[in-house]
């Protein structure tokens, strides 16, 4: 269970972490828009895309791992 719980832990960090890139990226495309014409939104925008997917399948890994974590810990209740 342990290893439940440090591999969701790390799973819940990543997620964060992609998120802090997701908000520089949006700070970015918004700055593109005002700054540059938004000559870079589309590349911009796809990345974010990647991000978006990918954060997601952290997310839900790690949602995974603690309901493993609680399943576990009820049976081992009884």
């Amino acid at each position: 269970m342990k290893k439940l719980a440090e591999d969701a832990g790390f799973e819940l960090s990543a997620a964060r972490e992609r998120l802090e890139w997701f908000a520089a990226l949006a700070r970015a495309i918004a700055r593109d828009v005002e700054h540059c014409e938004g000559r870079d939104v589309q590349l911009l925008a796809q990345l974010a895309k990647h991000l978006g997917d990918t954060g997601v399948a952290s997310a839900d890994a790690a949602i995974d791992q603690f309901e493993q974590i609680a399943h576990a810990s009820s049976e081992a209740a009884l």
